[in-house]
């Protein structure tokens, strides 16, 4: 669900190519960064735990840890990322209502993959009651995403909007409308 970019991005940060001290290097510098507060930092060092590497052994315990750290700090990726592990129990016990809370926060903090998520989750039906206003305001948000996101999010709102009886559109418009100035204030 994660953009392979960001994922490539996140998993680049612990120079796989250079020598083996460097790459712990990176890595200490990473884990001096997020014990000292960063966020960023924060949800780079749980992917790492959360995939293991050959420097760094997998490890969902201090993944998760990290993760709700980030989240505390206000990453959107990480808050995706943590709920991704809730909503498969990954590491964790399955809660679906941890998971959809969030990719809540995630998509507030506007990350388009948690938007299209939970667009998916309200048009399903899925683990939240089916609403296709909710669905379409929050894809509508993420029409913007990059990549298969972005092209996804188009589809999906063509689907919605087809089945949609004009009160509810305009009911969708407006919550999007909501959510869209909520995400620019933060």
């Amino acid at each position: 669900m994660m953009k392979n970019i960001h994922i490539l991005a996140c998993l680049s940060i612990l120079c796989l190519s250079c020598v083996s001290c460097s790459e712990k290097k990176d890595i200490s510098e990473m884990i001096e960064a997020a014990e000292s507060g960063n966020p960023k930092a924060q949800a780079e060092l749980g992917l790492i735990y959360e995939t293991g590497d050959t420097n760094v052994p997998q490890n969902l315990s201090n993944a998760i840890e990290w993760y709700q750290k980030a989240v505390d700090g206000g990453d959107a990726d990480a808050a995706l990322r943590l709920g991704l592990m809730y909503f498969t129990g990954t590491g964790v016990h399955k809660n679906h209502a941890s998971a959809v809370n969030l990719y809540e926060k995630a998509a507030e903090r506007g990350n388009n993959d948690a938007q299209f998520i939970l667009s998916n989750l309200y048009f399903n039906g899925l683990v939240v009651p089916k609403d296709m206003v909710k669905a379409y305001a929050w894809v509508s948000l993420a029409l913007d995403g990059e990549g298969e996101t972005g092209a996804d999010a188009k589809r999906r709102i063509e689907a919605i909007t087809s089945i949609m009886i004009p009160k509810q559109l305009l009911q969708a418009q407006a919550e999007a409308t909501r959510l869209l100035i909520n995400d620019k204030k933060k």
